[in-house]
């Protein structure tokens, strides 16, 4: 008898195929691989298993995992893998939490190609992955990012989607200037810093027509 983390969720995921008693055996097995479990890619295996439905579909033991995964998570490849964990309706189906994860995902990037990360895990939510692609269009810098961008949406958004067509034929600075506006809380922040340089009167200037006239 096999004791690796490996060999043991092969033979639990193989009695999780089966009903009835086979359920509880199967258990019995995942948790025995996860007292051998050590490294977040053992810990992502396992909640994955445990919460998908073609396994075991415990979605309350994987939700626990799952939390267990996030504190061995160290870099964005694995923050990934946690996102499309959430937002898989085989596994949680959990898009708030999903959304949540991303943005915390967002901020701890540190290059272009982490951001790109982000929007293939999101790929499951086209609405969410959306969202996600107007941020990294906001600190597009080159064609040649915007042509990694143009490959990663290929397979996940559809050929006459507006925003995947103007990826594809807009250049950098129009896709910046078409997309990639401040939101509301962002130009209240530049509003005050304006006020506080003194570039900007506000006795003179109200924000509603600071905002007016940086949009437009």
């Amino acid at each position: 008898e096999s004791n690796s983390f490996r060999d043991m969720i092969n033979t639990a995921d193989a009695v999780s195929q089966f009903d009835g008693a086979s359920k509880t055996w199967a258990k019995e097995i995942y948790q025995k691989a996860k007292g051998l479990a050590e490294e977040f890619d053992d810990y992502i295996t396992l909640t994955n298993n445990v919460s998908h439905d073609m396994y075991l579909g415990d979605k309350d033991w994987g939700k626990e995992l799952f939390e267990e995964a996030k504190e061995k998570a160290t870099d964005i490849p694995e923050l990934q893998a946690l996102i499309e964990l959430l937002i898989n309706d085989d596994n949680f189906d959990d898009q708030e939490y999903g959304k949540k994860l991303s943005y915390e995902a967002l901020d701890k990037c540190n290059d272009f190609d982490e951001y790109l990360q982000i929007v293939y895990g999101t790929s499951l939510n086209q609405e969410l992955q959306k969202e996600i692609i107007l941020k990294v269009i906001a600190i597009l810098e080159s064609d040649e990012e915007k042509n990694k961008l143009c490959n990663e949406i290929e397979y996940s958004l559809e050929d006459d989607d507006q925003l995947k067509l103007d990826i594809q034929n807009l250049s950098v600075q129009e896709l910046k200037s078409k997309y990639a506006k401040p939101s509301t809380d962002e130009l209240k922040k530049l509003y005050a810093q304006g006020i506080g340089s003194g570039e900007i009167d506000p006795v003179e200037v109200s924000f509603d027509s600071f905002e007016k006239n940086y949009k437009a």
